[in-house]
């Protein structure tokens, strides 16, 4: 990696003899370079050093970015008719895009009218005015709802349908982003989640380039919140990358000083990993984040999951990883990964399930079942799962796995068994390795009854 003088001049010293593809990391209001004159990978032209060569006088020339308009109206739903509604705010905000300025923010005219201009990208859209609910395009009132708006031509008639708010709140909460002590110089994004899964609302807002930001009408209660930018990942109050060490803030009143520390990512890479997050029903999960951390443990590139659970993260340089899949109220999940080119990753992340709902479904935990080990290596196909027995009467006995929904995953043994310890052993390589990671219980049967269970963490 190099950067050009004042000049327009670069060089690159020392290069180990090999293949290599060049490419212009994207600048503000220009496309993408990659050798020779073209903008995608899949396009570039491979460069073969070999030793002792010299390369001179190449000329990469910057092509600037085409801009395109994007134009709607705004109107208000009330007693059955609609209004345009004037001075509503209508922002674009593009994820995990290249360089600095990948947002846009417009106000309606008198007649609910806006027009933007902006660069190509995939844009999260939404409108808003103090006294109505916040919508995002396609007629979604959640960030986690929304579906990206892809621009890469002219756009008309994006328009917007804004509901009144009812019964508006006083409670509000605010706070400051900074870059090492400084304004962060663009928008940040920030959500505010309530903490209790069966209820579905949250709010979201573009910070001011100062880094302040400001959200009302929340109903009193406790929350996540959320902070991201494009080269930032979402990070949760007050520093935390899952949602699990997150800290809940109670929100009554005017909540002020939930502040948050900007650390943007350092993407000097050329790799792509993809994939899809699905939960243990195969259902695809959008609104997930996947992370990957460099050996020094910092945050490197992020992709966040569409509708169908497909995520892309992009500018990752060789080397080993640490990946964390994460989403509220799912069991986040980590791998490792060694990257040396363009790869496909995939997720299965567990729904958290309430302590009502486990009581309803799951079986007593005693101590008449011990497993070893545990956690237990679902990956390795030589080992065996040793699961010791003390059975109180003799009679039929099944030995099951469920998940902590109380639904049953594979029959491991059924028969005879004497009221005296026992052995059986499950192997990994028989059926086991489409089971996703997580908490299970291993359970024993006699008679039509669950006699006795314990708790068992299965890890792929």
């Amino acid at each position: 990696m190099t950067v050009t003088n004042e000049s327009g001049e670069f060089s690159f010293s020392e290069v180990i003899p090999g293949t290599y593809i060049m490419f212009l990391e994207q600048y503000p209001g220009y496309q993408h370079y990659f050798w020779e004159d073209c903008h995608s990978m899949q396009q570039a032209d491979i460069i073969d050093i070999q030793p002792g060569m010299v390369l001179e006088d190449l000329v990469l020339q910057l092509v600037p970015a085409p801009n395109f308009t994007v134009s709607g109206t705004v109107r208000e739903s009330s007693g059955g008719n609609t209004f345009p509604v004037e001075s509503a705010l209508v922002s674009g905000y593009a994820m995990n895009c290249w360089g600095d300025g990948e947002f846009f923010q417009v106000i309606t005219d008198e007649y609910g009218h806006y027009n933007a201009v902006t660069s190509s990208g995939r844009y999260w859209l939404y409108s808003t005015k103090n006294g109505y609910f916040d919508q995002y395009w396609e007629g979604v009132g959640s960030f986690d709802d929304a579906t990206p708006l892809h621009i890469n031509q002219d756009l008309e008639n994006i328009d917007f349908l804004l509901t009144s708010t009812q019964d508006p709140q006083d409670n509000s909460i605010s706070g400051n982003i900074s870059a090492d002590g400084e304004e962060p110089g663009i928008p940040c994004l920030v959500i505010v989640i309530a903490s209790d899964e069966d209820d579905d609302w949250s709010e979201t807002t573009l910070s001011e380039s100062s880094g302040y930001y400001y959200i009302d009408e929340i109903p009193a209660g406790e929350y996540y919140v959320v902070m991201m930018t494009t080269t930032t990942p979402p990070v949760y109050y007050p520093e935390g990358y899952d949602w699990e060490n997150a800290e809940i803030v109670n929100i009554e009143g005017n909540v002020t000083g939930i502040d948050f520390q900007l650390d943007n990512m350092s993407q000097n890479g050329v790799f792509t990993i993809d994939g899809v997050i699905t939960d243990s029903d195969r259902d695809p999960i959008a609104g997930a984040s996947v992370i990957f951390f460099n050996e020094q443990g910092f945050p490197v590139s992020y992709g966040i999951s569409n509708a169908e659970g497909d995520y892309s993260a992009v500018s990752i340089e060789t080397g080993n990883y640490s990946i964390l899949a994460s989403k509220i109220f799912y069991e986040s999940e980590n791998v490792e990964l060694s990257i040396t080119e363009d790869d496909s990753l995939d997720f299965v992340i567990t729904q958290i399930i309430t302590a009502e709902e486990e009581e309803d479904t799951l079986p007593e935990v005693n101590s008449n079942i011990h497993c070893y080990p545990n956690p237990f290596m679902l990956s390795n196909s030589r080992s065996n799962l040793s699961i010791q027995l003390y059975p109180q009467t003799a009679g039929a006995t099944r030995i099951s796995l469920y998940n902590l929904r109380g639904q049953l995953i594979e029959n491991i043994y059924t028969g005879w068994m004497e009221a005296e310890p026992q052995t059986i052993s499950w192997s990994a390589g028989t059926g086991a390795r489409d089971i996703p990671s997580g908490i299970y219980l291993i359970s024993m049967e006699q008679s039509g009854s669950v006699q006795s269970a314990q708790k068992l963490l299965l890890i792929k």
